[in-house]
């Protein structure tokens, strides 16, 4: 099993609280985490710790299902996640504060890879994962950066 460790971050222009809850809320993930395609909830937990995820994902060319649940939950300031199954394996920390202008907000995660092709591929699936998750938070920029606009 390969590791690496992802730490990506961006100031985005709204406040803490619309941050944290929609980026709380997996199912607004399609909408800036390109290789998400979808998002089930599979618990009776609404929302916070305890409530477990399904994702369909797509990840360079390859369709696989993601399980996690919240293992952490302390709004407006922080949330953390685990994946329990995929080929790609992380505990991410999501975490929000206060910047010039809005809000930092920060993702810790370190990932496993696991599998022949991860082995294999291992230092391209490095720089890719990594390049990605930056364009990943530029579009969530846009995306909060927008919200916050309207809101204004």
């Amino acid at each position: 099993m390969s590791a690496l460790y992802v730490d990506v971050s961006r100031v985005v222009a709204c406040p803490q609280d619309v941050a944290f809850d929609y980026m709380t809320d997996p199912r607004n993930d399609p909408d800036w985490w390109e290789s998400v395609l979808g998002t089930t909830i599979m618990s009776t937990t609404a929302h916070g710790v305890g409530t477990k995820y399904r994702q369909r994902c797509r990840l360079m060319g390859h369709r696989f299902d993601i399980d996690f649940a919240v293992t952490a939950h302390d709004r407006p300031k922080m949330f953390r996640l685990e994946t329990s199954s995929g080929p790609v394996r992380f505990e991410a920390e999501y975490r929000f504060t206060a910047a010039d202008g809005g809000t930092r907000v920060r993702m810790l995660a370190p990932v496993r890879a696991d599998g022949l092709l991860f082995r294999l591929t291992g230092p391209v699936f490095r720089w890719y994962l990594l390049r990605v998750n930056e364009r990943y938070f530029d579009n969530l920029k846009r995306i909060l950066d927008a919200k916050a606009s309207r809101q204004a």
